[in-house]
């Protein structure tokens, strides 16, 4: 049943869309080939970025790609370059409609932020039209593609490496070079009472993770290879997290680059000018945490005195200076393209229907 609802709403959203164009009858065809799109669509679509197509303009370039490139890994690139310059926006992840939790939409084509930006470009490398983008986004955005709030990858480590296994696979510590440890506990139960006021039973829990140390990141990417995922390590001493997502793009001359969504577009620059960029920023955010230790005693020492006045409501209390998180690394996965379209999709419904 949850599959027809699915499928009903993706071909609603996939019709109502309006192209601009007048086509004709063969184009709605779901078994369209390159030699029978209009010509003038087509053209269209490949001057113009990604961020600007339409549901319906995504399937006309889907079909075209998917035959034009068979490499899986070319077509991350080809999409990932496409989509440079996408406006950034925090927070659009949610299950709206199917769920009121979250106000959010499923999936939103013309900005993104980190999440968004990796996820959608790995869906569409992997779809040869709307639907299967659709279906296969919701599988790597939730727990056997169920769509649910509670089911949602909301951590890195936690809920979106294993729950992709079925894509990435983790290569941190196959790069020859040190790699560090790490422990990360996670308390899911309080996360979704307090985010979204819902009670489960969900125990705490705690995963041991490894990530190649800031030093160590221009040796290790030398193996790297375009598709490959990353993983920013940030955090503090008491703890570190996935704070960030980015994909890697190899160019012919042999320069490793990150593309990821970063405030305030998504753009590519050189992996180590990145790693240089959060290792500079680092120096500031000790100055800026150095100060917030000074100062936010008396902060709260202002606000105690404040609270015990009569006529306080003539001033407010005054925020806390948040500490701010540093860089420490990066955790690296590679994407393997299941063995066929129609493989890939066989297993997902298996699962679904078990």
């Amino acid at each position: 049943m949850r599959k027809i609802f699915i499928l009903v709403l993706t071909i609603s959203l996939f019709m109502s869309c309006s192209t601009g164009y007048q086509l004709n009858r063969e184009t709605w065809r779901g078994d369209l080939s390159p030699d029978s799109l209009d010509s003038r669509i087509l053209e269209d679509l490949k001057s113009r970025p990604l961020y600007t197509f339409n549901e319906y303009e995504t399937d006309i370039y889907l079909k075209w790609l998917y035959q034009k490139e068979p490499d899986f890994y070319e077509r991350i690139r080809h999409l990932a370059e496409k989509n440079i310059n996408q406006p950034y926006e925090l927070y659009l992840l949610g299950e709206f409609p199917f769920e009121l939790y979250d106000s959010q939409p499923l999936y939103v084509l013309d900005r993104s932020d980190c999440v968004v930006f990796t996820e959608h470009v790995y869906a569409m490398a992997l779809s040869r039209d709307w639907p299967s983008f659709f279906n296969t986004l919701m599988h790597l955005r939730f727990q056997d593609g169920e769509i649910s709030v509670i089911k949602r990858n909301h951590y890195a480590l936690h809920d979106w490496l294993p729950n992709n296994a079925w894509l990435v696979h983790d290569i941190t510590d196959s790069l020859g070079v040190q790699t560090l440890p790490d422990t990360i506990r996670y308390d899911k139960h309080r996360f979704f009472k307090n985010r979204y006021h819902l009670e489960t039973d969900i125990p705490k829990d705690s995963l041991t993770w490894t990530y190649v140390p800031a030093e160590n990141i221009e040796d290790a990417s030398k193996s790297l290879k375009t598709g490959d995922l990353v993983f920013v390590v940030r955090g503090f001493e008491s703890g570190r997290w996935i704070g960030h997502y980015g994909l890697i793009v190899v160019d012919e001359d042999g320069l490793v680059n990150l593309i990821h969504s970063t405030p305030p577009k998504v753009i590519k620059q050189p992996l180590m000018e990145y790693v240089n960029q959060s290792l500079a920023l680092n120096e500031k955010n000790r100055e800026y945490n150095t100060k917030a230790e000074s100062e936010n005693p008396r902060i709260r020492s202002y606000n105690t005195r404040l609270k015990q006045k009569r006529f306080r409501f003539f001033r407010k209390p005054k925020p806390l200076m948040t500490p701010r998180p540093y860089f420490y690394g990066l955790k690296f996965l590679r994407p393997v393209e299941p063995h066929s379209y129609g493989c890939m999709k066989e297993r997902v419904y298996e699962k679904e229907d078990d």
